[in-house]
Formats: structure tokens, C-alpha cells, sequence
């Protein structure tokens, strides 16, 4: 793992599935492809114009896979993850994490290292209890991306913490390389995200899991922005009451399971630009975007 550099990019954000959706996902899937994002993960697709989230991205050059929601538990809107076919495959595509809650992955390999090359794995600490660990050297070059959308509630903190238990062993069953992104509607200090970073244990069991923008403040860069616009074009034209002096939350999170430290697939740690206020014009949400190191 020498020479490790900035090769992809990849981009986490709740798009809100309605407000003028067929018009707004066209500029939306531009703006992405002017970010320059690889992989991208989506939040509230609207079920009803999938054809137009299909055409848009597929405009812009992406292959775009997606989830809709579950009608029997009233959500009117899916999730999504789309890829630049120039830089990836896809291997698989597994569209339910879990039927319980809103999670898809796609299991993608980059397309300068296809074919798919299996090959041992070697696990940090005991080798009797790598089932705890992430790996040090993956299994293979597969890099598997999650979208997830959180349960929504200020009272729903334990179903979170339940959901993303659930992902948690997905993750560490894989082998591979994973990151996970979305729309938490998490705040960084509730169950849910501690126990990503490892500061909460269920059934005596950790984790450890590194986000995007953390790990940017972590050296030397910006603190980490709020996520969830209180005001904003879209907004302010369908707000009932003022909210410009409500904080904006931080409530979407860019995840990669294990250590992000100079390892493939990890997170640069660099600030990468982004335009908040056009972000604005297109969703109540900002997104996330990451570099990923590759050897």
C-alpha cells in the first residue's frame, strides 16, 4: 500500500423528493457531475418521477440504481446510488439491508483493477477475534457503498441505534472495503453515530468507523457544516414560520468502516469545494463529498 493518492470521489445527499422534483433533478444531477463525483449516494428519490431521476443522471453520464420506498410503512420516497460507469462496475447489487428500514448497497470494482482478484486477508490484533476487527489488507479490491436514511424523530434514537447495528454487521461481514452515507437524521452526539466511532458498546460488542468530515477537522481543516438547511430557496417558499435563527443541524454523515488512515479506499482527509448556496437552490439538505485514496 505505497504511493497512496486522491483518485475518486464520492458524494452523499438528500435530494427531498418534493417541491418541483421532475424540474429540479435535472440541475440537481449537473451540479453533482460539475462536483466531479464518482459514486453518489441518494436520499428521498421520488418514487413517482424514477424516470426522470434514471434520464437525468444517465444525462450526465451515470448509472444509476434505485430503492423506492415502502408504501405499507407510508414512505413516499426511496434511496439511490449511482456510479460513473468509466471508473466502476457493478458486481452486485444488493437492494435490501435490511426490509425494516431504508439501506441499499452496490458492491462496485474499479475498472483498472477488473477482473475480480480474490486473496488472503490479513486482520489487525488477534487473529482468533478478527471477527471484531476491520480488515488491514482487504480481501479484494471490491468496494461496497451503503445508502441510508435514517428513521426520522427526535423520540426514534433507539431505532436508529438499532438500524445502524444492523448495517454494522453487514459492513464487517463483507471483507471488502465500505462506506456508508446518508441522511441519518442523527446528531453526532446521539446513540446512533457514538457507536460508529466506538465510544458505545451493544451486547459488549464495538465498532469503529471514520466520517469524512471529522476527519478533515481532525487535520486542520474546517469544522464540519450543518447538513440541514433552516432556510434556503425551497424553504423559505413553503416554511409556515420563521426559522432563520434556528442552527442548521448536522444530520448527514459520509461513514468508511475501519481506519482512514493512508489505507485504500480511505477517506484523503482533504476539505473539498463545494457551493453551499447553489446546494441551497436545489435541496433542503447539503451534501457530503469525500475524496478516496487508492495504491
Amino acid at each position: 500500500m505505497t504511493n497512496l493518492q486522491t483518485k475518486y470521489k464520492i458524494l452523499t445527499w438528500n435530494i427531498l423528493w418534493k417541491h418541483r422534483y421532475e424540474q429540479r433533478i435535472f440541475n440537481i444531477a449537473a451540479f453533482i457531475k460539475q462536483i466531479g463525483a464518482n459514486i453518489v449516494l441518494l436520499q428521498e428519490t421520488s418514487d413517482q418521477f424514477a424516470a426522470q431521476t434514471i434520464e437525468a443522471f444517465s444525462q450526465n453520464g451515470y448509472v444509476i440504481r434505485l430503492q423506492p420506498g415502502n408504501p405499507t410503512t407510508g414512505d413516499a420516497s426511496g434511496i439511490g446510488v449511482a456510479y460513473d460507469p468509466h471508473y466502476f462496475i457493478e458486481i452486485n447489487t444488493d437492494q435490501h439491508i435490511d426490509e425494516a428500514f431504508q439501506a441499499m448497497s452496490i458492491d462496485l470494482l474499479p475498472t483498472s483493477k477488473a477482473p475480480l482478484v480474490k486473496r488472503p486477508v490479513k486482520y489487525i490484533g488477534n487473529q482468533d477475534n478478527h471477527q471484531y476487527e476491520s480488515p488491514l489488507d482487504y480481501g479484494t479490491d471490491v468496494l461496497t457503498v451503503i445508502s441510508y436514511h435514517g428513521h426520522w424523530g427526535v423520540f426514534a434514537q433507539a431505532k436508529r441505534l438499532e438500524q445502524i447495528h444492523s448495517i454494522d454487521n453487514f459492513a464487517r461481514a463483507k471483507g471488502n472495503a465500505v462506506i456508508l452515507g446518508g441522511d441519518f437524521n442523527a446528531l453526532p452526539d446521539e446513540p446512533a453515530i457514538q457507536y460508529l466511532h466506538g465510544n458505545l458498546l451493544i451486547d459488549g460488542q464495538s465498532t469503529y468507523w471514520v466520517e469524512a468530515q471529522d476527519l478533515v477537522q481532525q487535520l486542520g481543516g474546517p469544522t464540519p457544516y450543518g447538513t440541514s438547511f433552516t432556510h434556503g430557496p425551497i424553504i423559505d417558499s413553503h416554511q409556515r414560520f420563521n426559522l432563520h435563527r434556528t442552527p442548521e443541524r448536522r444530520i448527514d454523515f459520509l461513514f468508511n468502516y475501519g481506519f482512514s488512515y493512508g489505507r485504500e479506499y480511505a477517506f484523503d482527509g482533504w476539505s473539498h469545494s463545494l457551493d453551499i448556496n447553489q446546494a441551497r437552490s436545489l435541496s433542503d439538505h447539503a451534501p457530503i463529498v469525500a475524496g478516496l485514496l487508492d495504491s
